[in-house]
């Protein structure tokens, strides 16, 4: 095989790998997560931003067991959520960018008592680190 061949071929394993990890991570935050939570209140873009929320609280759970800081965890569902805004209108994703940017504020000031120090047993399953930053 030549060199290309072989270049080729583990691009292809590597992308395949991010691709089940990646889908398996969606599928068990979604199981251990809650989502955006927004007490009660209707919040635009929610759906949206559902499956950010959920690797967001993925990270708050099991961030500190693998040095993923809390401020790394808040950046990275901002993100996120900014990724997910793609495809709209110029209007709606100028919105949508700035529905990020109060989450992101929200979880700044009022997320602190959430983040773990000591993460539940579930953290230790293989899957949990392809759902981090």
């Amino acid at each position: 095989m030549h060199c290309s061949t072989i270049g080729v071929l583990l691009l292809l394993w590597h992308s395949l790998a991010t691709v089940v990890l990646g889908a398996n991570c969606d599928v068990k935050a979604a199981e251990k997560a809650n989502g955006c939570t927004t007490f009660g209140v209707d919040v635009p873009f929610q759906n949206r931003f559902t499956p950010s929320c959920n690797l967001h609280d993925i990270c708050y759970f099991c961030g500190a067991r693998f040095s993923v800081s809390r401020l790394t965890c808040d950046k990275d569902m901002r993100s996120n959520m900014k990724s997910s805004c793609s495809g709209l209108s110029l209007i709606e994703k100028w919105a949508c960018k700035g529905s990020a940017d109060t989450y992101y504020g929200v979880v700044r000031v009022a997320g602190g008592i959430f983040y773990r120090s000591s993460s539940p047993s579930w953290c230790g399953e293989s899957w949990v680190t392809s759902c981090l930053p």
